[in-house]
């Protein structure tokens, strides 16, 4: 069982680790066991094993939970619980120690980048300002020759641009399909108010463009 611990815990049920005493002789459940100092020995991190200073509680059917002191717990990296007792099987628990509440929540604010609400502002506009779409092959299907590639594309609603050339000379980024990651300058925009597409013509690409391939305008 992996389990991580807050360094130097302070509250006591959240220190606490489960583990298994056997017998050494048959196996079995090793049940109502008492433990002296150095039935239970505590390793921090790779330092030398102590007694155990923390309580132990039975839980039934051979299953113990040793509570740690906060102590035992102010070394980050790991902490081992070992089993050390006569006519028991000797055994090793391990544990993480990590600088944070692995039980605790964390708000992630979206409001703000490193602290500023100016930067998360813009990197929105940043957004905002780059259109969305996908390539349509119906009515009329992509070329891909002679140095030219040209195709029509769906817009996102905040970018049904009718305004003729009003992309021009800004980068197209494929982010979907085979065309994946590479990119077209837009040499000339036009709108087909007929079949409400926009109108994409630049420089030839590595493959014809497909039906459904999405893309963002840098």
């Amino acid at each position: 069982m992996s389990m991580q611990f807050n360094l130097a815990e302070a509250s006591a049920p959240l220190r606490r680790l489960p583990f298994v005493c056997v017998l050494a002789a048959d196996g079995l459940p090793a049940t109502s066991l008492s433990f002296a100092s150095t039935d239970l020995l505590v390793g921090k991190n790779g330092a030398a094993e102590a007694n155990f200073t923390g309580v132990v509680t039975e839980q039934g059917g051979g299953l113990y939970a040793y509570e740690f002191t906060q102590a035992e717990l102010n070394t980050r990296g790991y902490v081992t619980l070992r089993v050390n007792k006569t006519l028991v099987e000797i055994a090793r628990f391990t544990a993480q120690v990590i600088d944070h509440d692995p039980y605790g929540v964390y708000d992630c604010n979206v409001a703000m980048i490193n602290g500023s609400s100016a930067a998360a502002v813009m990197l929105r506009l940043i957004n905002d300002s780059c259109g969305k779409g996908v390539i349509e092959t119906t009515p009329t299907a992509p070329t891909n020759a002679a140095g030219v590639c040209t195709f029509s594309a769906q817009m996102d609603s905040l970018w049904t641009e009718q305004t003729a050339t009003h992309f021009n000379g800004r980068l197209c980024l494929f982010t979907s399909g085979a065309m994946f990651g590479s990119t077209m300058r837009i040499v000339n925009y036009t709108w087909d108010a007929a079949n409400l597409q926009g109108r994409f013509t630049g420089g030839q690409m590595q493959e014809l463009p497909i039906d459904g391939t999405a893309f963002a305008i840098l």
